[in-house]
């Protein structure tokens, strides 16, 4: 451990600093405050203190920390930038936007600013600016992972998934274990109906990590696709085993049992998913038809649109008084209506509700957002 003169705040800054590089960063934070109190109040000290911070999320610790250190070095693009990812990690997403002009205007090849005002415009709503911003850094660095990713992405929510899979790919050639890009091609793949080459690509990801829920999620989804539904539901009940406190592991398999019209496993996995997350309103309403379903099934009888109908609205009143609270997207609530509607269609094979929305794919940083891409398309995985 190394052990320095409290008197001399360089010193004290120089061991923060290497403490930060080997990921400690608690005793970096520890490092850089003597360093201040010993009277080193320079923007250096500051912005090292505010890396260490966003590394223990401590957010507004960090973004207090890059303020003081801009009051004292206005021209530094990097600190504007770091603050923007950090404003980004509190869900300031114009914050965030102001940020990035701000490095970008200082340093205008600033390509990883690009790259993360393209993440946040995405979160923003403001979909328009979101392709400039990686085109322009595409166009200088055509094979940034990044950048190709989020792009892909892009696309994927365009609904190209041709323009998608060529991104994803190109990416993948420089980065073949990514997971993440790996799950986001697997999805593309899927939303062009390419299934072998959709589970090719979740099945390299499950061997990768083979402890990552999320990847026996999506590769089941291929499996069903393909109508291999008993691998899908071991995928989907690996995934539960993983992340049995994930609303999405419970979820996910409710899905498949419900399209199977296996009503009581659906109704039983779908209590769990919303017991766990409670905001999740699709989930509710395909729970209300499971038990509509499973109540018909019962009693003998074919569940009518009636029925399914007043199970929605038997649940709606739980559901209006939700408000969201995770990546998993609610309706607005002028949408309540046509969701129920929706939800009284007696059609086994219709897709739930998506899971993700198109904001909350870039809710994430751009590595992130590509698995969310991959998430987002669990509501059409289990149409086979």
């Amino acid at each position: 451990m190394l052990q320095v003169n409290p008197k001399h705040s360089e010193r004290l800054q120089l061991r923060g600093d290497i403490l930060l590089d080997l990921d400690r960063p608690a005793n970096a934070v520890e490092s850089y405050t003597r360093a201040i109190q010993a009277g080193m109040k320079t923007a250096t000290v500051f912005n090292g203190r505010a890396a260490a911070h966003a590394k223990l999320q401590q957010w507004e610790k960090s973004v207090a920390d890059y303020s003081e250190g801009i009051r004292l070095r206005l021209d530094n693009p990097v600190a504007y930038k770091d603050r923007g990812s950090v404003n980004s990690s509190l869900g300031r997403w114009q914050d965030a936007i102001e940020d990035f002009d701000r490095a970008i205007a200082l340093k205008p090849d600033f390509w990883d600013a690009y790259i993360e005002r393209a993440h946040a415009f995405g979160v923003a709503g403001r979909f328009d600016a979101v392709m400039p911003d990686l085109n322009k850094v595409l166009a200088a660095e055509p094979a940034n992972p990044r950048a190709l990713g989020l792009r892909g992405s892009a696309h994927l929510i365009a609904g190209d998934a041709a323009k998608a899979i060529e991104d994803y790919s190109k990416a993948i050639e420089s980065n073949p274990r990514d997971v993440q890009l790996l799950m986001a091609r697997g999805s593309a793949y899927t939303r062009a109906g390419e299934h072998g080459k959709s589970l090719a690509d979740r099945d390299a990801a499950v061997r990768l990590r083979p402890r990552m829920a999320e990847a026996y999620i999506a590769r089941g989804g291929s499996y069903h696709e393909l109508g291999d539904h008993e691998k899908g539901l071991a995928d989907r009940s690996e995934a539960i085993r993983l992340a049995p406190d994930s609303a999405l592991s419970w979820i996910a398999r409710g899905n498949a049992y419900f399209l199977l019209s296996r009503y009581a496993e659906a109704a039983s996995d779908l209590r769990k998913a919303v017991e766990i997350l409670p905001t999740d309103r699709p989930s509710w309403e395909l729970l209300a038809r499971a038990e509509a379903r499973l109540a018909a099934a019962n009693a003998g009888e074919v569940a009518s649109p009636g029925q399914s109908q007043r199970a929605a609205t038997a649940v709606q009143a739980k559901v209006s008084a939700l408000t969201a609270g995770s990546i998993l997207d609610l309706p607005r609530e002028a949408d309540a209506q046509q969701a129920t509607e929706a939800s009284a269609v007696p059609d086994d094979r219709a897709a739930p509700a998506p899971l993700v929305s198109e904001q909350a794919i870039f809710r994430a940083r751009p590595e992130i957002a590509m698995m969310l891409v991959a998430l987002s398309s669990l509501s059409f995985l289990f149409s086979a």
